[in-house]
């Protein structure tokens, strides 16, 4: 594992490290809120946040660090931003 910055020289390119993998089953979950608010309903604007964790059989290194995690939480929050294009549907059996 690397400790300092220093250890680390260059990128390992495409071909190496696949000897090196292993599978470790797990499952990931996401839970979020959003509130969407606009103006007239000619743009859209929203603010989501939420938490998200991954589950793991068993310890993994995350990081560089020599910790292991089998369960690892992260936060999460994001600010869309859209214009929105409002269409009326006519019917040509309707005449004014």
């Amino acid at each position: 594992m690397f400790v300092t910055e220093e250890a680390i020289t260059g990128g390992g390119g495409f071909g190496k490290g696949w000897s090196e993998i292993k599978i470790k089953p797990g499952a990931f979950a996401k839970a979020a809120m959003r509130f969407d608010y606009g103006r007239f309903n000619e743009s859209v604007s929203g603010l989501e946040i939420g938490m998200s964790a991954e589950f793991y059989a068993s310890e993994i290194p995350y990081t560089s660090l020599p910790e292991k995690e089998a369960i690892i939480h992260a936060g999460l929050c994001s600010h869309p931003v859209w214009k929105a294009k409002i269409t009326t549907l006519t019917s040509p059996l309707i005449h004014s």
